[in-house]
């Protein structure tokens, strides 16, 4: 018989599923093309049946079930991305999941706080723009390199429906007839918009992002020239910004399982995946999927509670902490250096006593040293 795989996933509708499998060379890439194997879509039962396998693949292969874009909505997308999976459950195979709208979506003050954790970038301008460049500008600017310094994500116009505006600010090292440089200050910006990734292979690439109407300004009257730069920045600093997002997706899904009854994890095979997502003026809405095949994607998540260390010694705190079966940072504040014969003590804890975490969290402790010069 085919083979065939049983779909079960809370909370959506997934009738016009289809799936693919893929069994690439050793080297697995991000975006395979067409699957060497295809079901579907699921109609009105809930097995997908790859009609041209009579069992699992024998290599290590990938697998992907989505849906195809729906009306009324942004994107519909990916219901489950196995990544490199050696071998697949045996016929008939089941993905067990759950959809989840992540609460709340993310807002400005979410994006401006993501943002504020980019790290400059430096990037070097091709030698084709360079001399294109100072071709069109009569040899008054050959552009050397180009450091962007901050990133900013702006929810709402004039972003068109469905997008967002990046705006990067920075400078550019330029080159005057290639005898002496200067420095500029320039701006970049651009319209970003994100799909659900639709990569089977590489799990964390949950969104995909692409971006329109890349432009860049700079003091002076060579504005017209310098327009050619455009794409190439965007092309650079569009996928660090699609990274950026992604990191945020895990951690929104992990707060809510955590927030269940009892708390829950995911599973150690577990997948996260996007299904819809929606960017409005007011926010970014975003259902995943969390979906396993090879068991339940949800296990209970082992707690414990926070002990109370406030005015306990280091050594003693760490004693606390660690029978609670969670780990121990300690910060100094200011008063904690200098030449003290000093017992040093919790003064502030990270999390607050008594709050409930996972076994093997951090606790941050404060100390400050209390004592008298030598």
């Amino acid at each position: 018989m085919p083979y065939s795989v049983a779909i079960d996933i809370f909370g959506l509708d997934f009738s016009a599923a289809t799936g693919g499998i893929w069994v690439p060379p050793a080297a697995f890439e991000s975006t395979p093309g067409s699957p060497t194997f295809s079901a579907g879509p699921l109609g009105s039962g809930s097995f997908l049946t790859f009609p041209a396998l009579s069992g699992p693949p024998a290599a290590p292969s990938v697998m992907l079930v989505s849906q195809p874009t729906a009306a009324g909505h942004a994107s519909v997308g990916d219901l489950f991305r196995s990544g490199p999976t050696a071998a697949f459950p045996a016929s008939a195979a089941a993905i067990q999941g759950v959809s989840m709208a992540l609460q709340p979506p993310l807002g400005q003050a979410d994006l401006d706080q993501l943002t504020g954790n980019f790290a400059a970038l430096t990037l070097e301008v091709p030698s084709s723009l360079f001399y294109g460049v100072g071709a069109l500008t009569g040899g008054w600017i050959f552009p050397v390199q180009i450091t962007l310094s901050s990133v900013a994500l702006i929810l709402g116009p004039p972003a068109p429906a469905g997008s967002l505006s990046l705006r990067l600010t920075g400078s550019m090292q330029v080159s005057h007839f290639n005898v002496w440089t200067d420095n500029y200050p320039v701006v970049f910006t651009e319209f970003l918009s994100f799909a659900p990734s639709g990569d089977p292979v590489d799990t964390l690439h949950i969104l995909s992002a692409s971006y329109a109407s890349p432009g860049i300004s700079m003091p002076g009257p060579f504005g017209y020239a310098i327009k050619l730069l455009a794409p190439f920045i965007a092309g650079a600093i569009t996928p660090v910004v699609e990274t950026m997002v992604n990191q945020v997706i895990p951690g929104q899904v992990n707060a809510a399982l955590f927030k269940l009854d009892p708390p829950q994890q995911l599973s150690s095979t577990a997948v996260v995946s996007v299904n819809t997502i929606l960017i409005t003026n007011s926010g970014i809405a975003v259902t995943a999927t969390v979906a396993d095949v090879f068991g339940p994607p949800l296990v209970t998540a082992p707690t414990t509670n926070v002990p109370d260390v406030v005015g306990d010694t280091v050594a003693k705190a760490e004693t606390a902490i660690t029978a609670a079966q969670l780990k121990m940072k300690v910060l100094y504040d200011s008063a904690a250096t200098g030449d003290l014969i000093i017992e040093p003590m919790v003064e502030f804890q990270d999390p607050d006593p008594g709050q409930l975490v996972l076994v093997g969290s951090e606790v941050v402790v404060t100390v400050e040293a209390h004592g008298k010069p030598h």
